[in-house]
Formats: C-alpha cells, sequence, structure tokens
C-alpha cells in the first residue's frame, strides 16, 4: 500500500497526467513529429551540438509532456508501492542491501528523476541508496521506468521509431536511416529543488555497460564511432534557473570522457576550430525544441529553482533518445 503521507504527492501529479492530453495511440499512418527545419552539419561538426529550438509541433509538445508525466507516474508507483522490507533480493541476482529504506528516503525521490547527481558529490534520499547498495538496480540493469522509458510508453516507442526522428538522427550521424541503431532513452524531469548537475561528457559505450558493469573502456577502440544524444524539451526551459542545459561549443573535438569537472579549470587554454578560447553557452530555449549533442561533448544542467518573487519552479519535463 502507498504510505499516507505520500498519496497527495502521487495523487497530485496523476491528475495533472490525467488532465493534459487523450491517451495515446499510435495512428494508421505516422504524423509529423516537427516543424519545417534547418540542419547545418558544419555547426554539428563545428560546435558538438545543434539546437532546432520549436521544432515539436504543438501536438506533438502536448503528447510528449504527457509521455514525461506519465513514465514519472510509474517510476512513483514501483518507489511508493513496493514493500522494500520484504524484497526477494535474492530472486532478483542481487544481495540483500544493508540498510532498510524509510519514509524519508522515499519522500524526495517522487516526482523527478532519480540518477542524475548534485555537482561533485553522491545524491541523497533513496537515490542515494541505490547507488551505495543496489548499483545493478539503480543503473539500468533492473527494472526502473525512468531508465527505459521507451519501455513504458506508447507515444516515445512511436517517437523512437518515428521517420521524423529517423531522419534527423540519419543527418547528425551521416549514416543512413537502416543503419542507425536506437541505443536507449530515458526521462530525465527535473523538479524544484534539483540543484544542477555538474559537467560532465560521455563515452561512445554507455556507461556500465562492460562485462561486469565496469566502467572502464577503452578510448583508443572508440576513434571513428559516434553516439547522439539528444534531448528533448516539450515546454522549454529558461537559462539559470530551471534545469537548463549549460554546453562547450568545440569541447568535443578532446574527445575528453568526463564523470565531473570544474569547468573553469578544465576550459582554461583550450581553444575551439577557430583557435578563439573555449566559453560556457547557457541559453533560454523556448517549447518543443531538441539539442543533440555528439558523445563526447561536455554539458551541464542547471537548477530548478523558485524566484524570491514566487515565479518559477516548475518541473523541467525532458526526455533523452540516444542512437548510433
Amino acid at each position: 500500500m502507498l504510505r499516507s503521507s505520500l498519496r497527495p504527492a502521487v495523487k497530485a501529479q496523476q491528475a495533472a497526467g490525467r488532465a493534459s492530453v487523450a491517451p495515446f495511440t499510435w495512428p494508421s499512418r505516422p504524423e509529423p513529429l516537427f516543424e519545417p527545419y534547418t540542419f547545418d552539419m558544419q555547426a554539428l561538426q563545428r560546435n558538438g551540438y545543434v539546437v532546432l529550438p520549436g521544432l515539436m509541433t504543438q501536438e506533438t509538445r502536448q503528447r510528449w509532456k504527457s509521455a514525461c508525466i506519465a513514465v514519472q507516474h510509474l517510476n512513483d508507483r514501483l518507489l511508493t508501492e513496493t514493500d522494500w522490507a520484504n524484497v526477494d533480493w535474492a530472486a532478483c541476482g542481487l544481495e540483500r542491501p544493508s540498510e532498510a529504506v524509510s519514509q524519508a528516503d522515499l519522500e524526495p525521490a517522487l516526482g523527478g528523476c532519480q540518477l542524475p547527481t548534485p555537482p561533485g558529490v553522491r545524491p541523497g534520499g533513496f537515490s542515494h541508496f541505490l547507488h551505495r547498495n543496489v548499483p545493478g538496480l539503480a543503473f539500468g540493469w533492473g527494472g526502473f521506468p525512468e531508465s527505459h522509458a521507451v519501455e513504458h510508453s506508447e507515444f516515445l516507442q512511436y517517437v523512437a521509431a518515428h521517420p521524423d526522428m529517423l531522419n534527423l538522427h540519419s543527418k547528425l550521424l551521416g549514416v543512413p536511416e537502416e543503419e542507425i541503431r536506437f541505443d536507449h532513452g530515458l526521462i530525465l524531469n527535473r523538479k524544484c529543488g534539483f540543484r544542477g548537475q555538474n559537467w560532465h561528457s560521455h563515452s561512445y559505450r554507455h556507461e556500465g555497460a562492460m562485462p561486469g558493469g565496469s566502467d572502464m573502456h577503452d578510448e583508443s577502440a572508440e576513434l571513428g564511432q559516434s553516439l547522439v544524444r539528444t534531448l528533448c524539451y516539450p515546454d522549454g526551459y529558461a537559462a539559470e534557473t530551471s534545469g537548463g542545459l549549460g554546453v562547450i561549443p568545440g569541447s568535443h573535438h578532446y574527445r575528453d570522457y568526463v564523470r565531473s569537472c570544474d569547468i573553469t579549470s578544465w576550459i582554461e587554454g583550450k581553444t575551439d576550430t577557430d583557435g578563439q578560447p573555449l566559453r560556457v553557452v547557457r541559453d533560454a530555449l523556448p517549447p518543443g525544441s531538441i539539442v543533440s549533442l555528439l558523445c563526447h561533448s561536455l554539458h551541464a544542467v542547471s537548477p530548478v529553482e523558485r524566484s524570491s518573487d514566487g515565479s518559477g519552479g516548475d518541473t523541467r519535463w525532458a526526455s533523452l533518445f540516444c542512437y548510433r
């Protein structure tokens, strides 16, 4: 059963989801996801990312947000309705955790994704419990819906295989559509109180995908290979206080796999292809925007905060699609 003090928060989110749009059913023929756009391959090669502001159609924006909310509800239900004291960990192939799951662990985990970590530290609450005690469950080998969003949403499945999405990634990867491989898809929702995510980049291989769950990888074997991380924002975001994305044009040329770094020290002495010093870019994006990054591009996420006048602080809904 849901713990009584957790029910109001869960019910409020469920009501928000029901009020958004009707349940999605696959159309007999694909309907456009995107408005017409211009793709600049030279900008991608120069900067390591492309920004497509306001790309989604109005109906697409509504359904995309609804899908992010719906998967978050599933994740919250798994957290609140599981009898954590009586999980058969051995049957899951996992050791019994050294700590019990408390109500204090669960409450901060509702309404936003569990995987991102605050700058420089492991996360608190339930996510901290998972990282410390059940790493396989936390990082995708278990069943958290947020880590497998495409498998838990008809609309996100539709998007992942949609001709518009495949055509976009054919351009991004520079290969025919039939050669593209879908890698993974997440929701990346950020609620008020999220403290931001430090500067980092990604390996070509999915972290934790090595035998035994090791993060070790051979960068030399990855040269010439590409993975694109496409971040999708149905509501857009403000630049500094609503989970906005920070990027560094040209950082991908250094092919540096960074888990977390002090960006001032990292960019010191580094230049872009024009010989100009690397710089941080943080811009607001309108609703329906998409940002696609090459895997070695450094990026960060701003906090989600409420302003002194009471404005802001709304959940930033987002999803991630990765293709190779």
